[in-house]
């Protein structure tokens, strides 16, 4: 009994000395989640583990950089310049408005911009951490394999096989869609030279994100008043392509092929969470870390 409160006791000390470095140690474990099928593929052309493990480390945090970048600027602009839809909030809490970039911003981002040191110790720890992951993939998996009854295993097996049809509409559903829809939205619009188009993509992008909401509906509104202004090209463009945003909103699933997707309210409620907790990297940590929760769950039930 001792010896439990001992552990206990350990891990407390343990989860207390590294939650400082959480959404850090949390992103490394989702980067090689996402990107051990890759690390894979390339171990099988080389057939040298250290490098496969080196090539796709450096491939992921390239490209998680460049995304989790773009996204910064994206809500870094929305609430210098969109902000009026929001009734000026002041969300500064969670994101500095002063143009600097984190690439790890969680409770307190203002004290990791004050200190560069620990950034830099973020970045070389996901480096670690993401090759380190990669590297003993396979150990790992083959000592689970080892330790784990064959019952426990086909648990493990269903909760993966959820857990990743979740992931894919987590990302493929939600903020794919909302790139993609944002990007054609812009394109469309300064296309027809209409003013405020970037505004107007970026606001539509971050609508789709929503659940059950159609970017369709803005576009009509948008059109709308280009009927009422008298411009009947531009409302004949926009309705057109107002109703080809209906079509993909209504039949997203059917054209990507998934099959399970996570709870709309679910999706929210980690997304909120997520970002009151680890700033703006919550805004995607939170729905995955609910999302594994509602694949935990289905497979519970499903036993």
């Amino acid at each position: 009994m001792k010896l439990n409160y001992l552990l206990i006791f350990l891990l407390l000390s343990l989860f207390y000395l590294i939650s400082p470095f959480f959404a850090t140690i949390f992103s490394s474990l989702l980067l090689t989640y996402i990107t051990l099928p890759l690390f894979k593929r390339i171990d099988k052309v080389i057939n040298h583990k250290r490098i496969s493990a080196l090539i796709t480390t450096f491939l992921s945090i390239i490209s998680f950089s460049l995304i989790y970048y773009s996204f910064f600027k994206l809500i870094q602009f929305i609430i210098s310049r969109l902000n009026l839809f929001f009734l000026n909030i002041n969300f500064s809490s969670f994101i500095p408005l002063n143009g600097a970039f984190i690439l790890n911003p969680i409770t307190y981002p203002q004290s990791i911009f004050l200190n560069p040191s620990k950034q830099l110790l973020e970045t070389v720890l996901m480096i670690f951490l993401i090759f380190y992951f990669l590297y003993e993939s396979q150990t790992f998996f083959e000592s689970l394999n080892k330790k784990i009854r064959k019952q426990e295993i086909k648990k493990l097996l269903k909760f993966k096989e959820n857990f990743d049809s979740i992931l894919k509409s987590i990302f493929l559903k939600y903020f794919t869609k909302a790139i993609f829809l944002g990007l054609i939205i812009y394109i469309s619009l300064s296309f027809l030279n209409i003013p405020y188009s970037f505004e107007v993509s970026v606001f539509g992008a971050i609508s789709s994100i929503v659940p059950l909401f159609n970017v369709g509906i803005l576009i009509l509104l948008v059109s709308i008043y280009y009927l009422i202004m008298g411009n009947k090209l531009i409302f004949f463009v926009l309705l057109i392509e107002s109703l080809f945003f209906t079509l993909m909103h209504y039949n997203f699933n059917i054209i990507f092929k998934i099959r399970r997707e996570i709870n709309p309210l679910i999706f929210v409620s980690g997304a909120i969470v997520g970002v009151f907790s680890l700033g703006v990297f919550g805004f995607i940590a939170g729905p995955v870390l609910a999302g594994a929760l509602q694949a935990f769950y289905e497979t519970i039930s499903e036993q």
